[in-house]
């Protein structure tokens, strides 16, 4: 994403972080260099974001008829990959009192909100399918609840 782009979608303040760090990583080799400025990011991080973390409380807060939701755009088809072919039975398998929903380009809007200024970014290429992806995860999360399956991630346990 060019600077331009970067700075109308997600204004001067992470645009100029974005900028900031791509010339500190150009301009030094060291990697302790890099751990400290690695160990900021977190600090700030932890700052601004340490009360919405819960230690190691996440069971606690999936209620036990919580969904799991699994994205792929293109829906379950021929062409899948067999990873994501395998992702998905092993969600089943491992969950089977859960409902597993499945979700695609074609359901998605009967699921949750996605205001259409977002869809229109979609579709005009401003944004791409993975930053789609990562709206429609928060959305998911915050009006349905439940549980966000990533394809690339086996689910081996029960959530």
């Amino acid at each position: 994403m060019n600077v331009i782009k970067s700075f109308k979608n997600f204004g001067f303040k992470h645009t100029a972080g974005i900028i900031f760090n791509k010339i500190l990583f150009k301009l030094t080799k060291k990697q302790k260099f890099r751990e400290n400025i690695f160990a900021l990011n977190l600090k700030y991080l932890n700052r601004q974001y340490a009360k919405f973390l819960v230690d190691n409380q996440h069971e606690q807060l999936i209620a036990e008829n919580a969904p799991i939701f699994i994205f792929w755009w293109q829906g379950y088809n021929a062409q899948m990959p067999e990873i994501v072919k395998a992702c998905i039975q092993a969600a089943k398998t491992n969950n089977p009192t859960k409902k597993i929903i499945f979700v695609t380009k074609d359901n998605f809007r009967k699921l949750v909100n996605i205001p259409n200024y977002i869809l229109e970014k979609l579709n005009n290429g401003t944004i791409t399918i993975t930053h789609f992806s990562d709206i429609l995860r928060a959305s998911l999360l915050v009006e349905r609840g439940g549980v966000y399956g990533l394809m690339q991630h086996y689910i081996a346990y029960p959530h």
